[in-house]
């Protein structure tokens, strides 16, 4: 944090004072002055004709006094308080929260400009909705995933075939590619932690909840199977990471029209032992609205975040919970939409 104009302004001191235990007397100083300045010891300059030799030997030790006071209390105050902030800010240890997104491209190779777009748009609500629940947010990217040890290995079982799937054919940087890597990305940068999709919106989880691992840093999924938000130790997503992918590899070679994502893999893994994983139900898989604009506050109680999805977005409009300028569904309405409901959920549940 940096002061923004000048300390000594009174408008300020009150803040100073309160926050950061500024002694009584330099308040009081700070109320009746601007900042010490060294003409000012002329003021008490005397006439030596006017004054014994006594009043000059006082008037003398007072200025020696005055300019030791100001040095030892004011001259530092800036810097105090700066170094202050500075600790408070190292103290406040936020917890990251993780995401993953890179750039689409079509068979062809070529960059899908408009739903690249919508979708850096969406990220840039999903960051600020997050850093004001009190996380740091962080997006992950290709590269992160390219320094896992196992990247060109899963990489190339993936592709080794096209089958018909998601969005056409699974391909190099096509969407369901990219479900899967993204499990590489978050292994391979060492440390752990959290990590949720880019439509999914802290709604009740707290920072203090994010900063020491639930269920002892084991593999958690707070949305059932599917990976919405999630959470592990470092060595749990290093495990599940190679689980996801082994589970990816093993199935969409498979010669069918059917849908194969890391969703998927999560929930087979999770039907073939029940224990590789922990499932919590903590996440909203749809709008918590019980009428536009009105957020059903309770059905809320104990979750952490909603997923704001294409289907929950889509199966919102239809039900009038949320509006469309020509009620019709558009991608780029959505980050609009997480927004609406940020601060609907703030105004009606968070004061109640």
């Amino acid at each position: 944090m940096t002061l923004k104009g000048n300390l000594w302004n009174t408008q300020y001191y009150d803040t100073y004072a309160k926050e950061f235990n500024i002694p009584a007397v330099q308040t009081h100083y700070l109320k009746k002055t601007s900042a010490p300045k060294a003409s000012r010891a002329n003021r008490y300059t005397m006439h030596p004709r006017r004054h014994s030799s006594k009043a000059v030997t006082s008037l003398f030790l007072l200025c020696i006094s005055v300019a030791l006071y100001g040095q030892l209390l004011f001259s530092p105050l800036e810097e105090q308080y700066e170094r202050r902030v500075e600790e408070d800010t190292q103290k406040e240890v936020r917890p990251i929260m993780y995401t993953f997104f890179q750039q689409r491209e079509n068979e062809h190779g070529d960059l899908l400009e408009n739903e690249t777009q919508d979708t850096e748009a969406q990220i840039k609500v999903w960051k600020e909705l997050w850093n004001k629940a009190g996380w740091d947010a962080k997006v992950l990217t290709i590269e992160d995933a390219e320094k896992h040890p196992d990247f060109e290995k899963y990489s190339q079982d993936i592709l080794k075939e096209n089958p018909r799937l998601f969005y056409g054919a699974l391909y190099k940087n096509s969407y369901n590619y990219m479900c899967f890597i993204r499990w590489l990305a978050m292994s391979a940068h060492g440390e752990g932690g959290w990590m949720s999709d880019y439509d999914t919106i802290p709604m009740g989880i707290t920072s203090e909840v994010g900063k020491s691992l639930p269920n002892e840093g084991a593999f958690t999924g707070y949305d059932r199977h599917v990976p919405s938000l999630l959470s592990g130790s470092a060595d749990e997503w290093d495990r599940m990471s190679k689980l996801i992918l082994d589970e990816g590899v093993e199935n969409i070679h498979i010669d069918t029209t059917e849908l194969f994502s890391d969703m998927m893999a999560l929930k087979n893994i999770h039907e073939k032992d029940e224990s590789a994983y922990i499932q919590e139900a903590k996440v909203s898989y749809e709008y918590p609205y019980l009428d536009l604009k009105l957020v059903d506050c309770h059905r809320l109680d104990g979750v952490y975040a909603a997923h704001l999805s294409h289907h929950a977005s889509k199966e919102a409009l239809d039900k009038g919970l949320i509006e469309s300028p020509n009620d019709y569904y558009h991608n780029w309405l959505r980050p609009g939409w997480a927004l609406d409901l940020d601060e609907h959920w703030r105004a009606q549940c968070l004061s109640e």
